[in-house]
């Protein structure tokens, strides 16, 4: 189980993915992988 940063649930591991902290289209190449697939997408 992780902890994702933003919701603070425990959530299984398959529930996380790569997150671009800058957008990996303006040059974005610093990766955490800590935060749950929903609340990456509720961020964009």
């Amino acid at each position: 189980m992780k902890k994702c940063i933003i919701c603070l649930e425990e959530k299984e591991a398959t529930s996380f993915g790569e997150e671009h902290v800058i957008p990996e289209t303006i040059g974005g190449n610093y990766i955490i992988n800590n935060v749950c697939n929903s609340c990456n997408s509720n961020l964009g």
